[in-house]
């Protein structure tokens, strides 16, 4: 089934699903959903339980949440920052006895709301669950639950059944900066979607200091003591152990108007905060959450693209950015090739339009 089968010329409705695990994937999501032109008539549903944390009320006009999860994540040790293997195998588990009646109600959803079109990242319940309609799915990511599962637990049962539903889909698009998602019989790599705002702050800086953006989400909670007196920062208000010159409001959904401010920035290897740099030219210093399979091969794209270098969590220590040569990394952006731009949306809105 492709998805020229079915030409959406008339008003859509969309359903799409990003991963309640941390606000990257919700974030990536809404950076195309608020690029594309929808019409009036329009409908996007953002399945997803921390959506009205990011969501701007009134920017997308056809844009409605919906409060639910479909997958599970993984278990990260608070003391350590790995990942749990024991804890993760339990979560999986319980979500593996549930499948069933997961894919049973997103296809009862589906069909009461009248979807046209699914697009996950990267939860394969809705494709298993537009399969059963006959809805055309996409999945659109930089990587697959299958990936990090099979890292963390590679003898869980679940593996067969996650990668069978992927199989599914109609169509998969790869983002920038992690696997290529092999795992996808019909697969097309497609450049970066990042959610960069046109809006602009107005901050008091020291002058002569370099501005440095800090942000880790919720995942991690850095204490980044001892920093030398040259830097001024920029990160969110209460959240890090260190003096914020320029703090971000709480209730802040979109922080990339202070990142387009700053000289370089402190973030974890994680996609969207990443792509956001990469978008806004910003040298990087990638925090690696320990043995994560997923910071591990974003770090190995932010040094090998020259753009920044990584360090892991355990190994921050005073005066650790004192090093950083970031005039000499935001060069390496004039070398960057086409598929690190902010124009992914266009594929997606293109493959919604058949």
């Amino acid at each position: 089934m492709l998805i020229s089968d079915h030409p959406m010329t008339g008003p859509m409705k969309v359903a799409v699903y990003p991963t309640d695990h941390g606000f990257g994937h919700l974030s990536r999501q809404l950076g195309w959903v608020e690029r594309v032109p929808w019409k009036d008539k329009d409908r996007v549903f953002i399945i997803n339980r921390s959506a009205e944390k990011l969501v701007e009320p009134g920017l997308v006009k056809c844009l409605r949440t919906v409060d639910r999860n479909t997958d599970v994540g993984l278990i990260v040790s608070d003391t350590t920052l790995e990942p749990d293997p024991v804890a993760t195998s339990r979560l999986l588990d319980e979500w593996r006895n549930g499948m069933d009646r997961a894919i049973s109600t997103e296809a009862t959803w589906l069909k009461d709301n009248a979807i046209d079109a699914v697009i996950t990242d990267i939860s394969p319940v809705p494709i298993a669950a537009a399969e059963t309609l006959g809805i055309p799915s996409l999945a659109l990511s930089s990587f697959t639950w299958h990936w990090i599962y099979s890292d963390l637990v590679p003898d869980h049962p679940i593996l067969d059944e996650i990668k069978s539903m992927y199989r599914l889909a109609t169509d998969a698009y790869v983002l920038p900066l992690t696997e290529e998602m092999d795992i996808f019989p019909r697969r097309k790599r497609i450049p970066l979607i990042a959610r960069i705002s046109k809006e602009t702050v107005e901050m008091k800086v020291r002058k002569g200091k370099v501005l440095v953006f800090v942000s880790m989400g919720r995942s991690v909670t850095p204490r980044m003591k001892g920093l030398g007196p040259g830097f001024s920062v920029i990160a969110p208000q209460g959240e890090y152990g260190i003096d914020v010159d320029v703090p971000i409001p709480p209730g802040t959904k979109n922080l990339t108007p202070f990142l387009r401010k700053a000289d370089f920035a402190v973030v974890k290897t994680g996609y969207s905060l990443v792509s956001e740099c990469i978008c806004l030219r910003k040298p990087i210093i990638g925090i690696r959450r320990g043995e994560m399979i997923e910071d591990r091969f974003t770090g190995r794209t932010i040094e090998g693209l020259g753009i920044g270098k990584t360090i892991a969590f355990k190994d921050m220590a005073p005066g650790f950015m004192e090093a950083f040569d970031w005039k000499a990394h935001g060069k390496a952006y004039d070398r960057l090739d086409a598929r690190y731009v902010n124009e992914g949306w266009r594929d997606v809105d293109a493959w919604l339009r058949g």
